[in-house]
């Protein structure tokens, strides 16, 4: 019985047919998606929009009560340094009192005058309940106070003994005109607390809130607070103090006008002595004054029967809000509802600042964005089923071409034909996109080193033969004794060798940013500068080259385990101007640099083998290089082909590495270098027989120790620069 084999069917279906099915299936899961996401989002962001009005309500409020203490506290301050003892004195006249403009010490015959100023700081700051002063020595007293339905009003008592005259004024200009009959009074307002904490601790000090009960010429009552601060002589001794009372109504007005989304609001709670948190200011303010067997009093939170401030004040009294600089922020319900809220601390004081408000009130956004995409979706899911189908006779047409190209581009067929523009922009960037690609095609095909692809294939251009001039670092490296070896080795482990010295120099430069031009058997051509500019050329060259040996000793502490030749390292380097650009023909080109100081970095390499050191530098390359790298000067010298000498340099390790025997070394040779140079062929020779015994086997100085001893029995002529010109490459 045989097996009938079905061949399975792959379902082919139109190109407008799946734009069709696949946009309508996207554009359904985005907007579900994009949907239930913004949802969430509103969600977040009615959050933070509660978190951000408590924050800003808080602020405001802590703003406007700082305003007021630090007004309060200046105010009483400049009044106490009106009245501080060798002011003027003020005799009372007939009828009326004036002042006289004598000197004298401080006593109640200061009272008009001072009540004068008194009077006028009351009359421009309402928010003040009243204003005195305090006499220590005797108790008298004069005090300032506002009345709603009577204006600023002026009380004296004055006198010695425990019972003192009172008298009540109305201000008339610089006079105080008695508005009654004086009358006894046994008041003596220094038996208040905030009087005695004044006098003790001899600073500004701050009452709790309290109720502020009127004197004779008024009933009202009202709630306040007082500041009070001392009246010293030059000789720092207590006498008496100045005091205003800050009522609270109009904080209460301030905060009828703060509006925390449609039901929340704000309020200001203290912490009594007692460490009770009780409220002091809320929109309601009028509620916070009950009468207790005909006294006035502070409401309790139970008596405001507002159930969010209960909760609220019993979070304050159960923790301590008072220790945070920033907004504290919480939640809670009541009856059912979400309610979010913050504490704020005020500065220097007992006070705390709270902001209450439903949640409900920030999630009208969430309710109306759901509704919105509802609607949203259902049009566009019509709406896009069009558009796809326009969508797809439009793409159609451009996709089938970059599809032909894209074919060519395979075959490696790179020959420029430009695609139609299309008018949708994704189709029309494909399009580009083809056509960037071939052309950076067409440029990989000319050798270039990495770097330079990478320019060519993000700028999209095409390379071209040319130059500019360039400050860079070149460099060259060599294999020392590879010679030899190509002559003891086959040449397939020889390719081998050669490889793995290749790829440690190779890599050094390639992670150090440099620019690999060329290899040239066991040399190596870079450069660092170009093709991206660069300011620590020089540095970053000679710390491939130190990297480099560093590598190359790794690799030999593995290879001689192996038995495996060990092969060493010398480098040329040299900083200049040159000219960087692609070298050759139309069809096949190079990207090279050329010009003196490359030449210099090639016959520095050779005179590594002259000098028995690894690296030489240029003098440019020096003197950008020498704050990062320690190096000595090896010689002057004039290379082949090249009229002006100059000193060379031999690095020996990066400054933040050196070792304090290579710090030694350096300046040791440099001091002989120096004295070299000078004439001073003892000192030079002295001083190079001190490195040469450091290290016996240290090349430079085992070279010019030898000639300050020649020159030392023939010295040269007196035109001597100290150059040594090389008559090799």
């Amino acid at each position: 019985m045989g097996i009938i084999r079905r061949k399975r069917r792959r379902l082919n279906l139109s190109f407008r047919s799946v734009i069709i099915l696949r946009m309508t299936t996207v554009i359904f899961f985005t907007i579900f998606i994009v949907g239930l996401f913004t949802y969430w989002q509103a969600g977040i962001a009615a959050d933070d929009l509660s978190r951000r009005v408590i924050v800003q309500t808080s602020n405001l409020i802590d703003r406007r009560v700082d305003s007021l203490i630090d007004q309060t506290e200046s105010e009483v301050k400049f009044l106490a340094g009106l009245v501080r003892p060798s002011l003027v004195d003020v005799s009372i006249g007939s009828g009326a009192q004036h002042i006289e403009g004598t000197t004298r010490n401080l006593t109640s015959n200061s009272f008009p005058s001072y009540a004068a100023q008194m009077y006028e700081m009351m009359r421009v700051n309402p928010q003040y309940g009243s204003s005195s002063l305090i006499l220590d020595t005797t108790g008298e007293a004069v005090k300032i106070f506002q009345s709603p339905a009577e204006g600023v009003r002026v009380q004296t008592l004055s006198g010695a003994g425990a019972s003192k005259t009172r008298q009540q004024f109305i201000p008339f200009g610089d006079r105080l005109i008695p508005s009654e009959a004086a009358d006894k009074s046994d008041l003596d307002l220094r038996d208040d607390i905030t009087y005695e904490r004044c006098k003790e601790n001899s600073e500004t000090v701050w009452s709790p809130v309290q109720v502020i009960r009127g004197v004779r010429s008024t009933s009202a009552s009202v709630l306040g607070l007082t500041c009070m601060t001392p009246i010293v002589d030059r000789n720092g001794n207590f006498r008496g103090a100045v005091s205003i009372s800050l009522t609270l109504p109009e904080m209460s007005a301030f905060l009828q006008t703060i509006k925390v989304g449609q039901d929340g609001y704000a309020f200001l709670a203290e912490y009594g002595l007692d460490g009770e948190p009780r409220v002091i200011a809320w929109p309601q303010g009028q509620k916070l004054l009950v009468t207790d067997q005909g006294e006035p009093r502070l409401a309790t939170v139970q008596e405001l029967e507002e159930p969010t401030l209960t909760e609220v004040m019993g979070m304050l009294s159960s923790t301590s809000r008072r220790a945070s600089s920033t907004v504290d922020f919480i939640r809670f319900r009541v009856n059912g509802k979400l309610y979010l809220g913050g504490f704020l601390p005020i500065e220097n004081s007992r006070w705390v600042m709270a902001v209450v408000a439903p949640q409900d009130d920030f999630l009208t956004s969430r309710k109306q964005t759901a509704a919105f995409f509802i609607t949203f979706g259902i049009l566009a899911l019509a709406f896009g089923i069009l558009i796809s189908y326009l969508f797809a006779e439009r793409v159609a047409k451009p996709l089938s071409r970059v599809a032909q190209e894209t074919a060519k581009i395979r075959k490696l067929n790179l020959d420029e034909s430009p695609l139609p523009r299309s008018g949708i922009r994704e189709v029309d960037d494909l399009s580009r996109s083809v056509e960037t690609l071939k052309a950076s095609l067409r440029s990989l095909e000319k050798l270039v080193p990495s770097e330079y692809a990478r320019t060519l294939i993000a700028s999209g251009r095409e390379a071209k033969l040319g130059g500019e001039r360039r400050h860079i670092t070149t460099y060259f490296g060599d294999i020392v004794g590879f010679t030899k070896l190509s002559h003891e080795l086959p040449p397939e482990e020889l390719i081998a060798v050669l490889g793995e010295y290749l790829e440690v120099l190779s890599n050094e430069i390639l992670e150090t940013g440099g620019t690999l031009d060329k290899f040239n058997g066991d040399d190596v051509m870079a450069f660092w500068g170009a093709p991206t500019i660069t300011s620590d050329h020089a540095v970053v060259a000679v710390k491939c080259a130190l990297h480099s040996l560093k590598g190359l000793e790794r690799m030999h502490f593995e290879w001689s385990e192996e038995g495996r030749p060990i092969l060493t390292a010398s480098f040329g380097i040299a900083t200049g101007d040159v000219i960087v650009g692609n070298v050759g023909n139309k069809r096949r080109m190079n990207y090279t640099v050329i010009g003196d100081s490359v030449n210099l970095a090639s016959r520095l390499q050779s005179l590594n083998k002259f000098y028995g050191t690894n690296i030489l530098i240029s003098n440019k390359t020096y003197l950008e290089a020498s704050d990062e790298i320690l190096a000595r000067m090896v010689d002057v010298v004039g290379v082949f082909n090249r009229e002006e000498p100059e000193p060379i340099y031999e690095p020996l390790a990066i400054k933040a590495h050196a070792t304090p025997e290579q710090v030694e070394l350096v300046e040791m040779h440099n001091a002989a270098a120096e004295a070299y140079l000078a004439r001073d062929w003892v000192k030079a020779r002295d001083l190079f027989a001190k490195v040469v015994a450091l290290d016996p086997e240290d090349g430079p100085a085992r070279i010019l120790h030898t000639r300050c001893e020649n020159f030392i029995e023939l010295p040269p002529d007196d035109d001597w620069s100290g150059a040594y010109q090389m008559s090799w490459k």
